[in-house]
């Protein structure tokens, strides 16, 4: 019909619009790389600092410290990087996402190579890219931990990391060391260490759940999230 018609001049309109649409949305996208670009930059920076601070310290609670701080801004380094290259995607893939993190991990703490400080088993699992930086501080302060540990007697502690799809959605990842026994008060959470305090902060953060036991071998961290992401 003549009235449904629409008028050269419309169209223009509409044409003209849908281009400043993409113009915006360029512009945009562009604005968001550049600011991770230098979120990037910035930890590298602080990085820098907290390692020249390290080299001048020769108390040995103040040297841990400070590496346990430089832990953690390599996890949140290597969290945004990935973060970044994502590319729009909504989802991670976790068995690549550990295995950087560890490595950077065992780097810090002067294992050589993978499998000499940690073992990983699990499929390859991808999960919601929100749930990227916390999951990684997370895996980051218990891979940590784990690794500065000391064990009389018999070196370093060993850290097994696993992780699986459950029946019904979701996912169990799982820390396992070969070390001591969690005490009780950790256990049931009358006690709650920084490190744990940080751990359950960030679960929180993706809705997961935190638990702590006992197993053969040593002490057992469980965290529980999801939805998994179909990639």
């Amino acid at each position: 019909m003549p009235g449904n018609e629409e008028s050269p001049s419309g169209a223009a309109e509409i044409k003209r619009l849908e281009d400043e649409l993409a113009k915006a949305l360029d512009a945009n996208a562009a604005l968001v790389k550049e600011l991770q670009q230098r979120v990037i930059d910035n930890l590298q920076l602080v990085l820098s600092l907290v390692r020249l601070q390290k080299a001048a310290i020769l108390e040995s609670n103040a040297r841990e410290a400070f590496l346990a701080i430089e832990g953690r801004l390599r996890a949140l380094s290597i969290s945004n990087k990935l973060y970044s290259s994502q590319h729009g995607r909504d989802s991670f893939d976790l068995n690549s996402f550990l295995r950087d993190l560890s490595v950077e991990l065992l780097d810090l703490y002067d294992y050589h190579p993978l499998g000499a400080g940690i073992t990983l088993s699990g499929d390859s699992i991808w999960v919601p890219i929100d749930s990227l930086v916390p999951l990684g501080m997370i895996s980051s302060e218990i891979i940590a931990g784990t690794l500065g540990a000391e064990r009389p007697g018999a070196g370093r502690l060993r850290l097994d990391i696993a992780w699986r799809e459950k029946r019904g959605g979701g996912v169990e990842l799982r820390f396992c060391d070969d070390g001591g026994s969690f005490p009780e008060n950790v256990i049931d959470g009358s006690r709650k260490p920084l490190g744990m305090m940080i751990v359950r902060t960030l679960a929180e953060q993706i809705g997961a759940t935190v638990s702590n036991s006992n197993g053969e071998r040593g002490a057992v961290t469980l965290i529980d999230f999801g939805p998994v992401s179909q990639e």
